[in-house]
């Protein structure tokens, strides 16, 4: 930012600065400007300027304007609410994302955190399928691998820890579905923006 204290006038670019004061030539990057070319300015055409170096703080859920008004060295922008549907369609996304991340987690059976990603979903299934083909000929017992450790399991605890998975999956579905609705009911960018998405998930 660029500021003309003789006539309260602030620049918010070059472009603008440039525009203003004919017959000087600016560097294209404010931050470019240097001391030389400053002291031009000043003697070809008398302008006094600063640089700002505070903007008023502005709610994240919001957007500054092109209204502003200078107090000192402080620039304060009027400001409006972001797009409520703009937002709601990013939390949207993040509830999605945050839906993957616990429900791959895992879930706890015999002291064992079990992988619950789809591709365990999938080889659980897969395994039990084998199992029930080979019927007699099926091994007594297979060694599933948990996160931290393995279950000695034969058909019926596979069975369990597919339903154990199964169970975990819905109700990271079921958390999804009760956010998603609650998201669409909010009616403000500030609302949507502070809306908490981290909370009522199944836990590992």
């Amino acid at each position: 930012m660029l500021y003309n204290p003789d006539t309260n006038k602030l620049y918010r670019n070059v472009g603008q600065l440039r525009n203003d004061i004919k017959g000087v030539l600016f560097p294209s990057d404010i931050e470019k400007i240097d001391d030389k070319a400053i002291k031009h300015i000043k003697e070809s055409k008398d302008v006094t300027l600063i640089k700002i170096n505070k903007v008023a703080d502005i709610d994240p859920w919001q957007t500054r304007t092109d209204q502003f008004s200078v107090h000192g060295s402080t620039v304060s922008y009027k400001a409006k609410d972001v797009d409520v549907e703009s937002l709601r369609t990013k939390k949207l996304a993040r509830l999605k994302d945050y839906r993957d991340t616990v429900m791959a987690k895992g879930v706890e059976i015999d002291n064992v955190i079990v992988d619950t990603d789809p591709r365990s979903q999938a080889a659980i299934t897969s395994t039990m399928v084998l199992f029930q083909t080979l019927g007699e000929n099926a091994p007594a017992t297979v060694n599933w691998k948990g996160q931290n450790g393995y279950i000695t399991a034969n058909l019926a605890k596979l069975a369990e820890i597919g339903v154990t998975m199964g169970l975990h999956v819905q109700s990271c579905y079921d958390a999804e579905k009760s956010h998603k609705e609650k998201i669409s009911r909010l009616t403000s960018a500030k609302e949507v923006y502070q809306y908490d998405l981290t909370t009522d998930w199944p836990t590992t």
